[in-house]
This record gives structure tokens, C-alpha cells and sequence, in this order.
């Protein structure tokens, strides 16, 4: 899992942040990626994965407008999760969420990595850049 490091949020601007998170939950890990006009919101997510908050849950659920994107890599699935909090299994064989995502398929299909296709995403589009970052399972 690849990820750039810029976060736009409307009321503060461009800063920088981590979007890939590591998490145990039950016996596995898990990797959860962010993506999104509402990290607040997305960061709510990574917390309640995994768990049986229902105060995160329905204030992540309150939170009606908002707009993030969630990867979860298990190991073996992938899965994007909406701000309803389900996931759906992804069948592809790779995947990108945000709003870079269209030129990082674009180039994993051309055979980059996905180091390389968020590096290239964050040429075409103003929303991606900073330092990119990955994680393996």
C-alpha cells in the first residue's frame, strides 16, 4: 500500500500526515489507508475498525457530508470502505482511492508500482503530493 502525504482539509489548508496506519485487530494486522476531504472523519474510522465502539461508530456516522475514502488490506483481501463504514471486497488486482486515483490506476496499469503510480498521480493532481510513503503486510 502506497500513499502520498498531503492532507487538504478546507478550514486549515495543505499540511502533511500520515494515511496509512497499521492496526491489530483480533489475532491479524491489518493496513488501513485515508483518503479524503475529512481526515478527521477517516481517522475516526481507523479507530473503530476492529472494535465494537458504538459511540465511534455513530460519530463517524453523525459526521453526514463528509467525504473520505478507506483501503483495508487483511493479508489476503482488499476492501474500500465508505463513510457508512462498510466494506466491500475489492476483485481487482491493484486499486487507489482519493482524488489521484484515476491517474495512479492509470499508471499501475502501465506496469508501475504503487510507489511509482502516487508519484506520478502527484504531477497531474494539485490534491496529491508531500513525501510518499508505503507499508507491506
Amino acid at each position: 500500500m502506497a500513499s502520498d502525504s498531503r492532507y487538504c482539509e478546507t478550514t486549515v489548508g495543505i499540511t502533511r500526515g500520515p494515511k496509512i496506519f497499521r492496526k491489530k485487530v483480533g489475532k491479524r494486522e491489518v493496513l488501513i489507508g485515508i483518503a479524503g476531504e475529512d481526515t478527521f472523519a477517516a481517522m475516526l474510522f481507523v479507530d473503530w475498525y476492529g472494535t465494537n465502539n458504538d459511540a465511534l461508530y455513530k460519530s463517524i456516522t453523525a459526521l453526514d457530508g463528509d467525504t473520505f475514502d478507506i483501503l483495508i488490506w487483511d493479508g489476503r483481501k482488499l476492501f474500500e470502505a465508505n463513510p457508512r463504514c462498510r466494506p466491500c471486497e475489492i476483485e481487482e488486482s491493484y486499486y487507489a482511492i482519493g482524488s489521484g486515483a484515476l491517474h495512479a490506476i492509470t499508471a499501475m496499469d502501465c506496469g508501475k508500482s504503487a510507489v511509482q503510480a502516487v508519484q506520478l498521480a502527484a504531477r497531474r493532481d494539485q490534491h496529491t503530493g508531500g513525501r510518499v510513503v508505503s507499508q507491506k503486510l
